[in-house]
């Protein structure tokens, strides 16, 4: 029997990736309920890359990162769009928040929401940096956007990652025979999240095993493995954490009965992925889970 697995793994505090346009994926149509200032913006939008910031009147580091936002459209006016989205809104709020703070984007009004649910927006302020073909190049938080980063694209179409580590995986593992079960296959990737995408949680074994996390945190990706191996006890979190980071997660196996044996081995490779161990301590004459990052 073979176990394989697609891993992702690269530890790296900074990462220069030049991607091929057939990899990206496109962008949606840009269709806005209004636009806040002229018609002419519009024109704009075509053959020139697009910074989309998404905002709201009561979302406070929205209106933090406004200046800083304002600085890069003044300076990159001529060479990128930069629209300030607004999904949430009236169009009447959205001018008195505009009679109060400036603006030197295009302010624009998604009043369906069709591009914040396209582009899976799940948290604000959230930047997403569209290349002029039409291709999605980076999502984050605008305030990771710098000038450094723009230069660089601009001048190298290359993305360049400065957030810590970067989690990302490729690689193919077979694991040696594992009881009854014969041709037991996997796929898994393990990406870090940008933190922009909503949340979710998806769990199904009838036909196999199938696990999709988004954007979940990495101490409940954690605790969710145990928990669906049967370890229910509360969890304690010691030594080196990690940055506050979010994860994606699939897995994928056809096999049936393969949960328990898939998690497991799943567990042992983020414990080394992300190092850490687990001891099972008494705390307050209960037994918890002792997680501690070397």
């Amino acid at each position: 029997m073979r176990v394989y697995i697609i891993l992702i793994a690269i530890f790296i505090s900074k990462c220069a990736i030049a991607q091929s346009s057939n990899e990206l994926k496109t962008a949606p149509e840009l269709n806005f309920t209004y636009w806040f200032d002229t018609d002419v913006a519009k024109n704009t939008l075509k053959n020139k890359p697009i910074i989309l910031e998404f905002w709201a009147s009561w979302c406070a580091p929205c209106l933090e990162v406004l200046p800083h936002v304002n600085s890069l459209s003044k300076k990159y006016s001529d060479k990128i769009t930069f629209l300030s989205v607004n999904s949430y809104d009236s169009k009447e709020k959205i001018e008195d928040v505009m009679k109060n703070h400036t603006f030197s984007s295009f302010v624009v009004m998604d009043a369906q929401k069709q591009l914040t649910n396209s582009l899976e927006i799940g948290a604000i302020p959230a930047t997403i940096l569209i290349d002029a073909n039409r291709k999605i190049r980076w999502r984050g938080n605008p305030k990771d956007l710098t000038e450094e980063f723009i230069d660089t694209f601009l001048k190298t179409d290359t993305i360049i990652v400065e957030s810590g580590i970067n989690y990302t995986i490729k690689q193919s593992v077979t694991l040696q025979k594992m009881n009854q079960y014969d041709d037991l296959n996997y796929d898994l990737e393990f990406i870090k999240s940008d933190n922009t995408k909503s949340k979710s949680l998806k769990m199904e074994y009838n036909n196999g095993f199938l696990l999709k996390m988004q954007n979940i945190w990495y101490q409940s990706v954690i605790e969710i493995m145990y928990n669906e191996l049967g370890n229910f006890n509360a969890f304690i979190w010691e030594g080196n954490l990690p940055e506050d980071i979010s994860f994606d997660v699939s897995v994928m196996s056809k096999s049936k009965g393969s949960k328990e044996l898939i998690l497991t081995d799943l567990i042992d490779r983020l414990s080394k992925h992300l190092n850490f161990k687990l001891d099972i301590v008494t705390k307050d004459n209960k037994k918890v889970n002792r997680i501690t990052f070397l």
